[in-house]
């Protein structure tokens, strides 16, 4: 179990890694970007070993996640899985792990008032 656990925490860092990208260094989002993202919908939806934990001592998860929606703001794909993501984690018990990554220093908020400033 272990070694499953060390597997799915370097699948999370490495996959973290490959998302962060802008409109700059790759015109397109990528089919694979995609997947990781219903890659990860799924584990966190059925908590495949813990992954909420796991992604949950990631304090950029969700930053990331919001920069790919800014940065491809027409991928309409990309925000849907975004979307079951932050479902996810606002279901969750306000003391899990995985929701207060998201809320923790206002990364949800500032998202949304940037938007919106951005907007105006």
């Amino acid at each position: 179990m272990k070694n499953f656990q060390k597997i799915l925490e370097s699948f999370i860092e490495k996959a973290s890694e490959k998302l962060k990208v802008t409109r700059e260094q790759r015109k397109a989002l990528g089919f694979g970007r995609v997947k990781i993202l219903e890659i990860f919908s799924f584990i966190l939806k059925e908590n495949i070993l813990e992954a909420r934990d796991t992604i949950g001592k990631k304090e950029d998860f969700f930053t990331i996640l919001f920069e790919l929606c800014r940065n491809y703001d027409m991928n309409n794909v990309l925000h849907n899985e975004v979307v079951r993501i932050v479902d996810i984690a606002m279901s969750l018990p306000t003391d899990a792990a995985f929701q207060k990554c998201l809320l923790q220093n206002s990364v949800l908020l500032n998202f949304l008032t940037k938007e919106y400033k951005e907007d105006a």
